[in-house]
């Protein structure tokens, strides 16, 4: 069989890098800690499958992070490069570097550049920079909730076949919004929410939607439970690429 099968290939596209369907959570990549300086991680994989199976990935997720004390910078990039049947059938990879500046307890400065590509999504080229607040709104023991919002300026390249009715290059000044919500981080049962609303500010019903969801749950010292629900919607994608892609996933794990 020279091509992977569907159901494989799902798989494997569901455990590439944060990031790799698209928008970007950026809340799960903030590691503001009280010490002064570097820290990160890099991560690079490789599948290789021969045989009835002829498949390739590269995979790429990395984080550096460095605190100044009142403020932090981090540069996220990951992405990845998969090949089945020696066809290319994935090409993605994102570049995101943000400076967050602390003004008071409650509120923050944030600042950002962005550089991404996504082959699925027709996406050749994508580069932005904003700028914004973000806002602490609850920080009590068991539950957290913050806020963002912020201007953005986007230019997106799409390689689009023609006749294709959206535009192959497109500008455009967003309101990027987010809010982030957590629950019982330190009991038996976790509720984790983060949501992002960008509409272009000329033109609201062009927007784009990201939630991912999680619930975890300690079931005995030995077995725990997890259910996520994400989901990302494009009001205005290229033809032939859907408006809504949602993620379902629920893990058992078990500690000995």
């Amino acid at each position: 069989m020279k091509r992977i099968a569907p159901s494989i290939l799902l798989l494997l596209w569901t455990l590439l890098p944060p990031g790799a369907h698209g928008q970007i959570n950026m809340e799960r990549f903030r590691r503001a800690t009280p010490n002064r300086g570097f820290e990160g991680n890099l991560d690079l994989d490789l599948t290789i499958m021969t045989g009835n199976t002829d498949f390739r990935m590269i995979g790429l997720n990395s984080r550096f992070n460095y605190n100044w004390t009142n403020a932090y910078t981090f540069l996220v990039l990951n992405g990845g490069i998969g090949w089945s049947g020696g066809e290319r059938f994935m090409d993605q990879s994102t570049a995101h570097l943000r400076h967050v500046f602390t003004l008071s307890r409650r509120l923050q400065q944030e600042s950002f550049l962005q550089f991404d590509n996504n082959r699925k999504r027709n996406l050749s080229g994508r580069e932005l920079v904003g700028i914004g607040l973000r806002a602490r709104l609850l920080s009590a023991r068991l539950a957290k909730l913050r806020c963002g919002a912020a201007w953005m300026y986007e230019f997106e390249r799409y390689d689009l076949a023609a006749g294709n009715r959206h535009p192959r290059d497109l500008k455009t000044h967003r309101l990027s919004s987010y809010l982030t919500f957590e629950l019982g981080r330190e009991s038996g049962v976790t509720l984790l929410s983060v949501t992002y609303f960008q509409p272009a500010l000329d033109h609201w019903r062009d927007h784009r939607l990201l939630s991912e969801n999680a619930l975890a749950m300690t079931l005995t010292s030995f077995l725990s439970f997890k259910f996520s629900f994400n989901f990302r919607r494009d009001s205005r994608p290229p033809d032939g690429v859907r408006k809504l892609d949602t993620t379902t996933k629920s893990t058992f794990s078990v500690k000995f």
